[in-house]
């Protein structure tokens, strides 16, 4: 079951965009899985889009609130679950919604079948 947090923080300018599953292992999933995302912001505004391959998954919708550096958890962020098949690219974009956003990701893929 691996897992992974993201901390990270867009430039300061509003509408800036970071991918912080890029560069990540599993990526490209080397089996089908099931995907489980907890994503929140420090600031409103800020949104989020998710892919698997081709498939859009969340299309942009508002992120929930966090604190800077209190990674999300099940009882206090809607999760994101979805099952992917092997070979996808997973791909999430987080948009800023005003000057300088952290966003808090914490990502867990679950091999399946």
């Amino acid at each position: 079951m691996p897992q992974a947090n993201f901390l990270s923080s867009t430039a300061a300018v509003v509408g800036a965009q970071v991918t912080p599953l890029a560069g990540w292992a599993y990526e490209f999933l080397p089996w089908p899985a099931e995907v489980k995302l907890l994503v929140s912001a420090d600031k409103a505004l800020a949104t989020v889009q998710v892919y698997s391959g081709s498939e859009s998954i969340v299309d942009t919708s508002p992120v929930t609130l966090g604190t800077i550096n209190v990674f999300p958890n099940d009882l206090n962020t809607h999760p994101i679950s979805f099952h992917a098949p092997a070979g996808d690219r997973l791909r999430l974009i987080c948009t800023g919604g005003t000057v300088t956003t952290q966003f808090q990701v914490v990502v867990v893929v679950n091999p399946v079948g």
